[in-house]
């Protein structure tokens, strides 16, 4: 076993990754009942409008989605430390 694996194992495991999914799954259904909830911040300074994000309570990440009049599109989800703005090839707030 890797230095991850047993770290994964000794750190939470199962019960770990469960609570990662149930908070997951939770944020995309506020996202989807309620569409304009998640934060505009990020794509305003990126200047891509209706780029919304929803966070993952208990978790340091969060969905990244588009609002639009038709419907929603899930980008992706982010961990708060990655880079979105360089993740889409934009300087973030300049």
């Amino acid at each position: 076993m890797t230095t991850v694996d047993t770290r994964r194992t000794e750190v939470g495991g199962r019960q770990l990754a469960t609570a990662f999914f149930d908070g997951a799954v939770a944020a995309l259904s506020v996202i989807e009942s309620m569409p304009g909830v998640g934060s505009p911040l990020i794509g305003e300074l990126i200047e891509v409008p209706g780029l919304r994000r929803v966070a993952i309570e208990g978790f340091p990440c969060g969905w990244y989605y588009l609002d639009r009049v038709d419907g929603l599109d899930v980008i992706r989800l982010l961990a708060d430390r990655q880079d979105l703005g360089q993740l889409l090839g934009e300087p973030l707030g300049g």
